[in-house]
């Protein structure tokens, strides 16, 4: 008489699903697991043209504005930023404005970007996205603001007088 191998088949399957399920293969890498990114903040420039202190927003005059990424180990990456529109009047929603990239080399663990408009920034809601070998990690949100208006000017400054033309000269 012969046996079914119905029910030899069900078990050796079952079998095999709950050992590659215990077995630690979730599809995720070592590296997946730890944070690449250590830190990123944005800046404006400082008085040697680099990136200087964080900040939260900017003026529209502020150019460039820096992002820095600080990685948690010196493995070369990819490292990308796209600076996006999140909500600028006059600009589709969610557009690329500045994309950049860099590959670290060995021991690198950090990356200055800088992004610059043509002119001047346009006031709005941006956000910078920092993708690490071609997946996005992180985000930061940020503003560029108008500057205040200046004050006008008090009805009692001195004005500039008009300069005297010279006369042209008689030919002798």
């Amino acid at each position: 008489m012969r046996q079914p191998i119905f029910p030899k088949t069900v078990f050796l399957c079952a079998f095999l699903f709950v050992a590659a399920a215990f077995s630690g293969v979730s599809g995720q890498t070592a590296a997946d697991k730890t944070e690449v990114i250590e830190a990123i903040y944005l800046a404006r420039a400082d008085a040697e043209g680099g990136a200087g202190e964080p900040v939260e927003e900017f003026l529209v005059t502020d150019v460039p504005i820096f992002c820095v990424v600080e990685l948690a180990d010196g493995d070369p990456v990819t490292v990308t930023l796209n600076f996006v529109a999140a909500n600028v009047p006059g600009v589709k929603k969610d557009s690329r404005v500045v994309t950049t990239a860099y590959t670290t080399k060995q021991g690198e663990t950090r990356v200055n970007f800088s992004g610059r408009p043509h002119k001047l920034w346009v006031a709005g809601r941006y956000r910078a996205d920092i993708l690490v070998d071609g997946e996005v990690k992180k985000s930061v949100e940020f503003d560029i603001k108008q500057p205040a208006s200046v004050p006008a000017a008090s009805k009692f400054t001195q004005t500039r007088q008009p300069s005297r033309q010279a006369r042209p000269r008689k030919k002798p």
